[in-house]
């Protein structure tokens, strides 16, 4: 009786064991349709910081039909790398789109540092 409480309880835990790494697996390696991960090294406060970032990835086409085709009445601002605009997905969700300006001097690890600050909020 003993034999078989100890054999019962092994293989209990050997499957949660098992199916606790293949939630973590699949949670890092398998991402969402429609998503783009950012994986980056930052510093931010001092501190340095390793992230992944799930953001969602939409199409040019959805983009500009989104911002009215980029319109200056939707254009919220100016930053580092270029105009900001409003806009709304069918959904009705808002949205802010950042339309890169091919004068930027900003390289790769300044966007993507303001890319992280921006999924923060």
């Amino acid at each position: 009786m003993r034999i078989a409480f100890i054999s019962v309880l092994s293989a209990a835990v050997l499957i949660i064991g098992l199916s606790l790494v293949l939630y973590l697996w699949r949670k890092r390696y398998h991402k969402k349709p429609g998503s783009v991960t950012l994986d980056s090294e930052s510093s931010f406060n001092g501190k340095n910081q390793k992230e992944d970032l799930e953001l969602p990835f939409f199409d040019l086409a959805t983009i500009v039909l989104a911002t009215n085709n980029f319109s200056m009445k939707n254009k919220l601002g100016q930053g580092g790398f270029g105009s900001v605009y409003k806009g709304i997905l069918k959904d009705g969700q808002e949205i802010a789109v950042k339309r890169l300006s091919k004068s930027s001097g900003q390289g790769l690890n300044e966007f993507k540092n303001e890319v992280i600050h921006i999924a923060k909020l």
